[in-house]
């Protein structure tokens, strides 16, 4: 739970009048764009909304003094799962789309997301996703499983951060995939361009000036093993209180395991190939959890106009580059883009 900034234009309006304004600046832009007062009061409840302590009605007024705390992460997920509800089952409009297939067995295909590109379907945006395009794909192949949610999206890549993803083409490996996202037994890897912040950078990060090649870097970190050179990040992430569209980091010292909610633990390892080139393996999936991890051990990715440079025009310098997960038969499988299309080498 997050403590509301609560003004004294507050005192005597309903609360949920003013959670209302707050969510639109501190929610993802995906939601907030439709978010409606009809939609958050159908999300809330008396775990993610409190008054000095309490849950209080939503027609609650405001007074002098109120402590109002809100747990922001929880309210995110179930309003996403509000501005999905539409599109769960059969409501994706098949899109004819530039799908770039790395792989395809008859469990589920490996692609190549585009920079820019939405994952799935919101309120606002019905077309020109992933999962548009996908559907259209498999029917048009007389493959498209009706039972599967999503078209058969599993897991998510921000709409500017491009490269590897699964997606299951039938219920069963939809649901061997999201058992194993959700249990964090899937490995994902990262390549990021970055810059370091001027007297911040972490010298824990960057290691000497001795420079690591892909292959090296990526079974350094599937080895997870920090006598290789793998630097980890174990923390919490939370609401900035300057911005509360983006998220900040800190690390867990003095905390104790029950201080820490599950929701907001954030694992990281890291692995400089150079100054300017770091790979990263995300062991627990949270908003904005690279970029702020980033940020806080003083660097910036290339063409992060939230976390950077707001003038900053470049493509983003962030890429899904690795994936490893378990089939249907049990049998390990990874996939590696190894290329150039955020300007690094390889």
């Amino acid at each position: 739970m997050e403590i509301l900034q609560i003004g004294d234009n507050h005192v005597g309006q309903r609360i949920d009048k003013v959670l209302l304004e707050e969510a639109r600046k501190a929610l993802p832009q995906e939601i907030s764009a439709v978010l409606s007062r009809t939609m958050l009061q159908k999300a809330l409840g008396e775990k993610l909304l409190r008054v000095n302590g309490i849950p209080v009605k939503l027609a609650y007024k405001i007074e002098p003094g109120d402590r109002v705390e809100v747990d922001w992460e929880g309210l995110r997920a179930v309003l996403q799962k509000q501005v999905e509800a539409a599109d769960v089952l059969g409501n994706i409009e098949p899109e004819s789309g530039r799908l770039d297939i790395v792989a395809e067995t008859a469990e589920y295909l490996v692609i190549d997301k585009p920079e820019g590109v939405l994952v799935h379907p919101t309120l606002a945006v019905k077309k020109g996703t992933i999962a548009n395009w996908v559907r259209q794909y498999l029917e048009e192949k007389g493959e498209y499983d009706i039972r599967v949610e999503r078209a058969g999206i599993v897991h998510r890549l921000d709409r500017d951060v491009s490269g590897v993803m699964v997606i299951a083409k039938t219920r069963e490996s939809q649901l061997n995939l999201k058992s194993q996202f959700e249990s964090h037994k899937v490995v994902k890897i990262y390549l990021a361009s970055v810059e370091p912040l001027g007297g911040r950078a972490s010298s824990q990060l960057m290691k000497g000036d001795e420079e690591h090649g892909l292959d090296e870097g990526i079974a350094a970190l599937i080895a997870d093993n920090e006598d290789e050179g793998v630097y980890k990040l174990s923390g919490y992430i939370g609401r900035d209180s300057g911005d509360r569209r983006k998220m900040k980091f800190n690390e867990a010292k003095g905390q104790t395991e029950s201080a820490i909610t599950k929701e907001r633990h954030a694992v990281s390892s890291f692995f400089a190939l150079n100054e300017n080139a770091v790979l990263i393996r995300i062991h627990t999936g949270r908003m904005h959890q690279i970029r702020a991890s980033l940020l806080y051990l003083g660097y910036r990715i290339v063409g992060d106009r939230m976390y950077g440079d707001a003038s900053d025009r470049r493509k983003m310098g962030l890429r899904s580059i690795y994936i490893n997960f378990t089939d249907l038969a049990g049998n390990p499988v990874e996939y590696i883009l190894k290329d150039n299309h955020i300007g690094l080498e390889n």
